[in-house]
C-alpha cells in the first residue's frame, strides 16, 4: 500500500515539473511578445505625432463676432510662421486688419498654403473698425460669406461667431473638410445643397443659431452628401425645435453622436425613433427640451424607456406635464406605466364617446331620413300589412274593388252623399268607396284608408279649406300619392271644392297643381252637366305617369 502511494507522489512530482518548465516558457514568449508590441506602439505614437502635425497645418480658424484683442503684430507674425513652416512672413494690412493671437476667438486663420493667403483673404472680407485693446484688433460684424479662396485640402474650419449666411455649395471649394463648426452664426435657413460634396466630413456643429422650419423638420435632402458624419450638433436654437427626421437621418449611417439639447423638442416622431434603431451605437443628448408627459409623447416615451443606453445625460433631463408640473426622467419607467393606464382609460372614454356620436349621427340621419320618406314607408307598412298578414294574393289588388276612392273633409260631407253618389253611382254606375259607408269596422283607421287606396283605381281629393286642417285627410292625400309614384299611373284627381290659397297648401301639392290639369266644382246651371261628365270620364281613364 505505501509502495502504491509512493508512486502516485512520484509521478504527481514528474508533472508538476513539467506543468512549470511550460508556464517558465509562455512566460518568456509574452515577455517578448510584450516588447515587440511596445516597439511597434512608439512607432505608430511617430506616425501619429507627424499625421497631428500634417493635420494641423490644414485647420483654418475664423472667429469674428465674440472676438477679443490679442497679442502684438510681431507675436502673431512669428506663431504663423512656425506654425506655417513654409518661411513666409507675414505683412502688416493695416491696422484695422491686423489679427491677434490665434486660439482667442478674435479672427484667427490657419492656412496649410501659406500665410500669404491670409492676406488675400482678409483683403476681401469686411472688417469694422480698429478696437483699441493692446495694440490688437477684432471683427464687429464677422465674415457674411465663406471665403471662396481656402486652401482646397483643408480639413478642419471654424467659422463660429460670425454672421454667414449659406447658399448652395456653399463648401464647394473645401470638399476634404472632416471637421466643421458653424456655431453662433444666428442662420435661420439651410439651403437643401449647403453641404454638397463634403462626403468626408465627420462632425458638423451647428449650435446656438436661430434654425426656424415649418413642422420643424430640416430639409430632407440637406444631410445627403455627409455620408461620413459622426457627430451632428444642432442645439440651443432658440427660435424653433429643429431635428432631423427619418429621411433625414438615412444618409448618415455612421452617426454615433446627434446634440438636440436645449431645443424646444416636445416628442421625436415614430419615423425618427425608428430610424435612430438603426444605429446601434448612436448616442443621443435631449437635455434642456420639454419633453411632453402626455398620452401624445407616450409612445416617444416608450422608446427612450426600451432604450436609455442611447441617452446622454437622462437624469438631468425632466418630463412636463400639461399642467405644468415636472418630474425627473431617472422614474422614466414609473412615468410610462402612469401614463399608459391613465391613457388607456382616456381611449377607452374615446371610443365610448366616439361610438356614442357615430349612433347619434346614424340615428339623427335615419330620423331625418324617416320623416323625408314618412308616407312612403307608412304607405308600404299598411300595404305589407295587408298583403300578408290577410294573405291576400297580389291579383286581387290589380283588379280593383274601387273605381274611385273619395276622401274629404267632415265638413264637406253634404257634397259627397247628396251629389256625388247620385250622379257617380246612381247615373254612372261607378263603384265609389266612402269612408264612413265602406270602412271595415274594427281595423285601424290608417290601415283601411291604405286598403281603399290600393283597392280603387283612382284617388279623388275634395280639396277645400277644411281638407288641409284634417290630419287624416292630409294623410290620405300623402298616401294616394305615394300610390301615384309605386303603380306609375296619374290615378290621383284633385276637386277644387272651394278655393284654397296656393301659400296655404302643402308644397307637393301646390306642384302638382301647377303641372297637372284639376277640376273645380261647378254650380252653374248650363255648366253642372258638363262638370260631372268631366268627373265620369276623368275616374274612367288610366294615364300613365309621365
Amino acid at each position: 500500500m505505501f509502495r502504491d502511494i509512493k508512486k502516485e507522489i512520484q509521478s504527481l512530482n514528474s508533472r508538476f515539473e513539467s506543468f512549470r518548465e511550460e508556464f517558465m516558457d509562455e512566460q518568456i514568449r509574452l515577455k517578448e511578445e510584450n516588447k515587440e508590441l511596445k516597439t511597434k506602439l512608439e512607432r505608430l505614437e511617430v506616425k501619429f505625432d507627424r499625421y497631428e502635425a500634417q493635420s494641423r497645418r490644414n485647420n483654418i480658424i475664423i472667429h469674428g463676432l465674440e472676438g477679443v484683442a490679442g497679442e502684438s503684430w510681431d507675436d502673431t507674425e512669428k506663431l504663423a510662421r512656425d506654425f506655417m513652416n513654409d518661411g513666409s512672413s507675414l505683412k502688416p494690412v493695416g491696422t484695422t486688419r491686423r489679427v491677434p493671437h490665434p486660439g482667442r476667438n478674435a479672427g484667427t486663420y490657419r492656412a496649410a498654403q501659406g500665410v500669404h493667403e491670409l492676406h488675400e483673404v482678409l483683403e476681401n472680407q469686411p472688417m469694422s473698425h480698429k478696437v483699441g485693446h493692446s495694440g490688437g484688433s477684432h471683427f464687429e460684424k464677422g465674415l457674411q460669406n465663406v471665403p471662396t479662396c481656402l486652401p482646397r485640402n483643408t480639413t478642419t474650419l471654424l467659422l463660429s461667431h460670425n454672421k454667414l449666411k449659406l447658399p448652395n455649395q456653399a463648401f464647394v471649394n473645401v470638399s476634404f473638410l472632416k471637421v466643421l463648426d458653424l456655431s453662433f452664426n444666428d442662420l435661420k435657413y439651410l439651403n437643401a445643397n449647403s453641404f454638397y460634396e463634403l462626403s468626408e466630413l465627420e462632425s458638423l456643429n451647428l449650435e446656438s443659431n436661430y434654425l426656424n422650419y415649418d413642422n420643424d423638420t430640416l430639409p430632407p435632402t440637406l444631410f445627403n452628401p455627409l455620408s461620413s458624419l459622426l457627430k451632428l450638433s444642432i442645439n440651443n436654437n432658440s427660435k424653433g425645435s429643429p431635428y432631423p427626421d427619418a429621411t433625414t437621418l438615412k444618409p448618415m449611417p455612421f452617426l454615433y453622436y446627434l446634440d438636440l439639447s436645449n431645443n424646444k423638442l416636445q416628442r421625436l416622431s415614430t419615423d425618427t425613433t425608428n430610424e435612430l434603431d438603426k444605429f446601434p451605437n448612436v448616442t443621443v443628448s435631449l437635455r434642456g427640451n420639454p419633453i411632453q408627459c402626455s398620452c401624445r409623447a407616450l409612445d416617444f416615451l416608450r422608446w427612450m424607456n426600451a432604450n436609455q443606453n442611447k441617452f446622454s445625460g437622462l437624469s438631468e433631463m425632466a418630463c412636463e406635464y400639461d399642467n405644468g408640473s415636472s418630474i425627473s426622467m431617472t422614474k422614466l419607467h414609473q412615468i410610462v406605466e402612469e401614463l399608459t393606464s391613465e391613457c388607456s382609460r382616456a381611449n377607452a372614454a374615446l371610443g365610448i364617446v366616439t361610438a356614442s356620436s357615430c349612433v347619434c349621427i346614424v340615428l339623427i340621419i335615419c330620423i331625418a331620413l324617416g320623416y323625408r320618406h314618412r308616407w312612403s314607408i307608412r304607405y308600404m307598412y299598411y300595404i305589407g300589412r295587408r298583403r300578408f298578414w290577410r294573405q291576400h294574393p297580389v291579383e286581387e289588388v290589380l283588379q280593383y274593388q274601387y273605381d274611385v276612392f273619395v276622401s274629404y273633409a267632415e265638413s264637406d260631407r253634404h257634397i259627397v252623399i247628396q251629389e256625388m253618389i247620385p250622379e257617380l253611382e246612381t247615373k254612372a254606375g261607378l263603384r265609389m268607396c266612402i269612408h264612413h259607408r265602406d270602412f271595415l269596422p274594427g281595423e285601424a283607421i290608417a290601415s283601411n284608408i291604405v286598403n281603399a287606396i290600393d283597392k280603387s283605381r283612382k284617388t279623388l281629393i275634395v280639396l277645400s279649406p277644411a281638407f288641409l286642417k284634417s290630419d287624416w285627410c292630409v294623410f290620405e292625400y300623402h298616401i294616394a300619392l305615394q300610390s301615384r309614384v309605386n303603380r306609375r299611373q296619374d290615378n290621383l284627381l284633385i276637386l277644387m271644392y272651394q278655393h284654397v290659397p296656393v301659400k296655404d297648401m302643402p308644397r307637393e301639392m301646390a306642384v302638382l297643381l301647377s303641372n297637372n290639369s284639376y277640376l273645380e266644382y261647378n254650380t252653374d246651371v248650363y255648366g253642372r252637366d258638363a262638370f260631372w261628365q268631366n268627373l265620369v270620364e276623368s275616374v274612367k281613364t288610366a294615364q300613365p305617369l309621365e
